[in-house]
């Protein structure tokens, strides 16, 4: 009983004293970039006046409401005595920039929609081609949307893995840039602003996986490969014995020289 009675008097101490009590703001959180550290202070309790009682805080709860956060990945909290609470998140790092009219999509490897685009700076975003450090996808479907927290399709995440990674030395062209659309009709179609249209079409798990990339890529790369000047437009429909078919661009033609007009001569009186 008497064990009892001090082990009680020893928890209305700890609870109760002034000093063993977090300050909300002492609290550090570390790792934030695209989160608001407003949301996690929020989401953990530590607003207002409160200063809990470090023995009572479930540190295992908080990790768990922080990571319903679309930006997180993962967190890690320390309740550390007398009064010291610190919090580690690990965030989502964007993989593309999923572009629907005006509204941008920071995408991770998961597919998930953490961040709007704006979110990152100009530097990270560049220019959205294909095989930067943040390739964008200009979704231009009807029937296109995406919202903070969704996951994109499945094949067409792993479409974008495959062709946001393509640059014009891999496919040996002589385009400064490429970039990535994904339309109702066409599907996936790489574009060589000024040069050429590749069209890779739409992707399913079985009659087209998008496992057949890698092939299309070198159908598109050998075409190339022939004369970069002459392709306007390619439809990489790859099969056991051909790549697709092209339509044919007209070369700027090689200038003709101009003769020289011969002077007329004029009758001798």
């Amino acid at each position: 009983m008497a064990g009892v009675v001090g082990v009680g008097a020893l928890m209305v101490c700890l609870t109760s004293d002034p000093f063993l009590r977090v300050d909300p703001a002492t609290v550090t959180i570390d790792g934030l970039r695209y989160t608001d550290p407003a949301e996690v202070r929020s989401r953990m309790g530590l607003t207002g006046p409160v200063r809990p009682a470090t023995v009572t805080i479930s540190t295992r709860s908080m990790e768990h409401t922080i990571a319903q956060l679309p930006t997180v990945a993962s967190v890690k909290v320390r309740a550390v005595m007398p009064d010291q609470l610190t919090v580690d998140v690990v965030e989502r790092a964007p993989m593309v920039d999923w572009r629907i009219g005006d509204d941008g999509w920071l995408v991770d490897v998961d597919g998930v929609a953490f961040a709007a685009a704006s979110k990152a700076s100009g530097d990270e975003r560049g220019d959205g081609a294909t095989g930067s450090a943040l390739p964008a996808v200009d979704d231009q479907r009807a029937a296109a949307s995406l919202e903070l927290g969704a996951t994109v399709d499945v094949m067409d995440l792993e479409a974008v893995r495959s062709l946001g990674a393509i640059t014009p030395k891999m496919i040996h062209s002589s385009a400064p840039a490429l970039y990535l659309t994904l339309e109702d009709q066409d599907g996936w179609v790489l574009t060589a602003p000024g040069h050429w249209r590749a069209v890779f079409g739409h992707y399913t798990r079985t009659l087209a996986p998008p496992g057949r990339i890698p092939l299309q890529v070198q159908c598109l790369r050998g075409l190339l490969d022939k004369d970069e000047r002459t392709v306007d437009q390619v439809t990489l429909a790859v099969s056991a014995d051909r790549c697709g078919t092209f339509v044919s661009g007209t070369p700027e033609p090689t200038p003709k020289a101009r003769r020289t007009p011969r002077p007329t001569r004029t009758p001798r009186p």
